[in-house]
């Protein structure tokens, strides 16, 4: 019973989605290196500190709490190499998936279930990184 409810949800994720594909656009990647700034240092500082201040770590279990702040410079310069080289290492893509039932659904029925994905921390960052970028551009 309980192998056929994971196939089940197995078919269910597989066909609702699919991961991303690698940008290897050259002036994507010059645009990048251009709109990075001396502040960079600052938002990551910002986003560790009070943006993922409550979130829960992914598969690596590195929580803000544990970042020493002497480690935030070094974390800055690989954030910047992963914006400049449009690579986000592999072990950052993958989550935590658990499903939790919505009030009042049935339990069999796989549309019953809302996914909550834990990421790892560094993932959010840079997906905090990135949608500022994206924004700034799009006002």
């Amino acid at each position: 019973m309980n192998l056929e409810k994971t196939n089940i949800f197995v078919s269910h994720l597989k066909n609702n989605f699919s991961p991303h594909q690698d940008i290897k656009d050259i002036d994507y990647t010059f645009f990048i290196e251009q709109s990075l700034t001396n502040a960079f240092l600052s938002e990551i500082q910002f986003i560790i500190k009070y943006v993922l201040n409550k979130k829960s770590p992914g598969h690596d279990l590195i929580t803000n709490y544990i970042i020493p702040k002497k480690d935030i410079l070094l974390l800055t310069v690989i954030f910047i190499s992963v914006l400049r080289l449009s690579y986000v290492p592999h072990t950052w893509k993958y989550s935590i998936i658990i499903l939790m039932r919505k009030p009042d659904k049935l339990p069999d029925s796989p549309s019953s279930y809302r996914l909550i994905s834990l990421l790892p921390s560094f993932s959010k960052i840079i997906e905090n990184i990135l949608l500022k970028e994206l924004s700034q551009l799009y006002r």
